[in-house]
């Protein structure tokens, strides 16, 4: 299957953040599943404060960082934070930063929270985004992903099977969970969340 290059995907992104109107709508599309999945299935990090949270990838969703009560300083990177800026929700909340994945504009060290939801696969080269979570990271910091698999030929990347996910990050697996194509809110791919710990 031909895969989108970079350029081509993020000009498919952009037309397909802005089939919605106003941020408004792109939450409540979003919420529920993302509230569903947090609620369900990231219990072992429930009981955690996060002093600091970095999300990869949020689009216009403001992603997990909306739903996660408990973080102090929330920040959202994207390629795409310019282009969708008129769309961003959360912006007293979230310190959006336009930049990609593989070069991280934070200190080492810099955060116990970072989250890639659906977004890895969007990515130019995913292990390299994989090492410079880790090095943003804190000692015994938390990373939450959450994945579609077998994604189609929009995305410059795909994966078959939630090791392959896991193997980027080579870190120790706190839970994981992995759904069928078909599940409450998503009649779509199977998706995989994953929390691991440095």
């Amino acid at each position: 299957m031909n895969r989108l290059n970079w350029d081509d995907h993020m000009k498919f992104e952009v037309d397909w953040w802005r089939k919605f109107p106003n941020s408004n709508i792109v939450v409540s599309v979003h919420a529920d599943f993302f509230q569903y999945i947090y609620s369900h299935y990231c219990i072992s990090i429930h009981s955690h404060h996060f002093n600091r949270a970095l999300e990869i990838g949020l689009g216009a969703s403001g992603g997990y960082l909306g739903i996660i009560q408990s973080i102090g300083e929330r920040y959202g990177l994207d390629p795409l934070v310019d282009e969708l800026k008129d769309l961003l929700p959360y912006k007293k909340q979230i310190k959006y930063y336009q930049g990609t994945a593989e070069e991280l504009p934070f200190a080492d060290g810099f955060f116990d929270l970072v989250i890639i939801s659906n977004a890895i696969d969007h990515c130019i080269d995913p292990q390299k985004v994989a090492n410079e979570m880790k090095r943003v990271l804190s000692k015994n910091g938390v990373v939450l992903i959450f994945n579609y698999l077998n994604e189609d030929k929009n995305h410059p990347h795909s994966y078959s099977h939630y090791n392959q996910v896991r193997e980027l990050f080579k870190l120790r697996v706190v839970e994981e969970h992995y759904f069928a194509a078909r599940n409450r809110f998503r009649q779509r791919n199977p998706y995989y969340v994953g929390i691991y710990k440095k």
